[in-house]
């Protein structure tokens, strides 16, 4: 496998401003975001609020 290649198990995971300005908006537009994205939406605002 070359470097380039993401390993079948592993997921790219991005966030853009969209997430940004959800984590700034506060605690009621994560928990919204949260319950209302799918498996990627949650996973980009949770990596969002890691940074």
């Amino acid at each position: 496998m070359s470097e380039k290649e993401t390993p079948p198990n592993l997921t790219t995971v991005r966030y853009d401003e969209r997430q940004t300005e959800i984590v700034e908006s506060g605690a009621e537009a994560i928990e919204a975001c949260l319950r209302d994205s799918d498996d990627a939406g949650r996973r980009s605002l949770l990596f969002c609020l890691d940074k």
